[in-house]
């Protein structure tokens, strides 16, 4: 049996306008905090939304 591979880790995601919409810019980070470290440390782009959202990373 083959044991899962993938577990949930964390992304930034922006929000640009309704005609791209919500992408992720971060590789799946493991903690929430680490996500908001990056999220927090990126340059913003000025009317873009930002959020931490839950992944699926991979296992290694």
């Amino acid at each position: 049996m083959i044991a899962a591979t993938n577990q949930i880790g964390f992304v930034v995601e922006r929000h640009d306008g309704p005609v791209v919409g919500w992408a992720a810019i971060t590789d799946p980070l493991d903690t929430r905090t680490e996500a908001k470290e990056r999220r927090d440390a990126l340059e913003r782009t000025p009317g873009a939304e930002y959020r931490i959202y839950p992944a699926l990373k991979e296992n290694t």
